[in-house]
């Protein structure tokens, strides 16, 4: 009998009821059994290259480099990166950046794709396992997966994305959850980052109760994205970076709109896509006649509900391009509860705050932005 035949539902239906319903519940059974054997593959492939890797010598003056889950050479683990492979000090160093598939194609690893200490490999897969376990420095903005262990012979660094506002860890009621992995990394971490006193006290010893048990060093000294979102040349660099991307802002004021996600889970942030798109048209409308662009940047996990937008081609700013790039030659900012305007506030330009959900921001933030 070939189940699999054009003819299978005309099959099923001849034969005795009992009969046909068996094969039925069997095809059923099957296709769950599939989608549950891939699971189970995927995860054994993951255990066995990290078992693997975790028997091999790890590499000296090697780095893995890290941003968001790989969706991009961004944030601080970028401004680091840049800084270290143009110093002399470290031109014996090796490289490794994990990009996931979105990111693969973009133009920092054309940028990069012959240089001789930098490598590539995609986030999760085989190679992306070895680097992690094998590498002596560790760089993330946010968090390795949780197979990841730490050798003893490894230095994990973790440059956190930003000062939040809103509520993390175990401050979100019935947080505990979401916090696991998270906490896991940063108890993995010999260094934290932190970008002001605020940052270290109500998220890392605070929101993550890392007070008295954390071994590590936190290193209370600013931001690299931000160095570079001030230091010399970089405004020229980021209109330079726009153009190539058919983004002109040359003679031209820039507003730039950079709202933070909204919803209950960073993995599902709410579609909000159609307000965006207002509110940045309706900027435009009012500004364009006085020599201003507007330019939107959206947080990386809702800039996807965009890109085919064609509406927006001329002022949505590539999720590739580091948001302080943006932020080195913008004249003011629009944000609501976003960590971007705390970077800002380094060039002393003006922030105006536009919060149209306002009763949302109360409920997930300590307090609005200028009441403390």
């Amino acid at each position: 009998m070939n189940v699999r035949s054009t003819g299978k539902r005309l099959l099923l239906d001849a034969l005795p009821p009992a009969m046909a319903a068996y094969l039925r519940k069997e095809r059923v059974s099957w296709s769950k059994q599939y989608r549950r054997n891939r699971r189970s593959l995927a995860a054994a492939i993951s255990s066995r290259s990290f078992t693997k890797a975790l028997t091999s010598k790890v590499r000296e003056k090697t780095v893995v480099w890290e941003s968001f889950s790989g969706n991009g050479a961004l944030c601080n683990p970028e401004a680091l990166f840049r800084t270290m492979i143009a110093t002399a000090d470290y031109e014996d160093y090796q490289h490794i950046w994990v990009l996931n598939d979105t990111a693969w194609e973009s133009p920092f690893r054309s940028e990069f794709s012959a240089h001789p200490r930098v490598s590539f490999v995609r986030h999760r897969s085989r190679d992306y396992f070895t680097a992690l376990e094998t590498s002596q420095y560790l760089v993330n903005n946010a968090t390795f997966p949780a197979e990841f262990i730490k050798r003893p012979e490894q230095i994990y660094l973790n440059v956190w994305h930003g000062t939040p506002l809103k509520k993390m860890g175990y401050d979100i009621e019935n947080g505990a959850d979401g916090a696991r992995n998270v906490l896991r990394n940063f108890m993995s971490a010999d260094y934290l980052l932190s970008q002001n006193s605020f940052m270290t006290e109500t998220m890392y010893l605070g929101a993550y109760k890392l007070n008295n048990v954390f071994r590590g060093a936190i290193i209370e000294e600013g931001y690299p994205r931000t160095d570079k979102m001030i230091g010399p040349g970089a405004g020229d660099r980021a209109r330079a970076v726009l153009r190539d991307r058919g983004i002109s802002t040359h003679g031209k004021k820039v507003i730039c709109y950079a709202p933070t996600w909204r919803g209950g889970s960073f993995y599902n942030p709410q579609s909000d896509a159609g307000r965006l798109k207002a509110t940045v048209m309706a900027l435009r409308s009012a500004l364009e006649d006085e020599g201003w662009i507007v330019l939107l940047k959206a947080h990386q996990v809702i800039v996807d509900q965009l890109v085919d937008d064609p509406e927006l081609a001329d002022f949505l700013v590539p999720n590739d391009v580091p948001a302080n790039d943006v932020l080195a030659i913008t004249d003011i900012l629009v944000s609501d509860y976003s960590s971007i305007f705390i970077d800002f506030l380094g060039t002393g330009r003006p922030v105006l705050f536009h919060l149209p959900h306002r009763g949302e921001v109360c409920r997930r933030t300590r307090h609005l932005p200028a009441t403390r």
